[in-house]
């Protein structure tokens, strides 16, 4: 059997392949739509402070988010705690919500949740913490960050007191996101 594809066929390939164009123009511009925040697609950190105490090198983050799931939440709700041992052989990371503290930029105290807390950090190792701030659409910046616990009976259980001011969630988003 002989095929043949002279130019009566040229005309179907040709719209075959214009469809074709035109699906791949509207996938493109619905992604575009559906992420209205200009944040890339996925989860992305961004540096709000770092610094060095004489513990630990520290970076705290604010995640924002470029899916249709999380693209809504205000900047600030959840943030990121990188605490790298700088000053210890071990450090014990027990930690609850009393030993952070969010204060608004009246003074007022946010709430705040800690759905998970590592155990320890050797030296030169890393500690991701994950905080939830309730109250993180409302609440007026800057923020002042402060992590504190007393010295406990075990050498690993030594205090700390970190305190980081001028945390700007909305300042921070605003800069990533034109």
């Amino acid at each position: 059997m002989k095929t043949h594809c002279g130019p009566a066929r040229m005309p179907v390939f040709g719209a075959v392949a214009l469809v074709l164009a035109f699906t791949a123009l509207l996938v493109r511009d619905g992604q575009a739509a559906i992420n209205s925040t200009n944040t890339p697609p996925g989860e992305t950190l961004v540096l709000l402070k770092s610094g060095e105490t004489n513990l630990f090198s520290y970076g705290l983050y604010c995640l924002l988010s470029g899916a249709r799931s999380g693209a809504a939440k205000p900047p600030g709700q959840d943030l990121i705690l990188v605490l790298r041992n700088s000053g210890a052989k071990n450090i014990s990371l027990q930690f609850t919500e009393a030993n952070f503290t969010i204060k608004d930029a009246t003074g007022n105290q946010m709430k705040l949740a800690l759905p998970n807390s590592p155990d320890g950090i050797g030296f030169g190792s890393v500690a991701v913490i994950d905080l939830k701030v309730l109250q993180g659409a409302t609440a007026p910046e800057p923020w002042t960050f402060h992590l504190q616990r007393a010295q406990g009976q075990l050498p690993s259980l030594m205090a700390i007191d970190l305190l980081i001011e001028g945390v700007s969630p909305t300042s921070a988003a605003a800069k990533f996101r034109p």
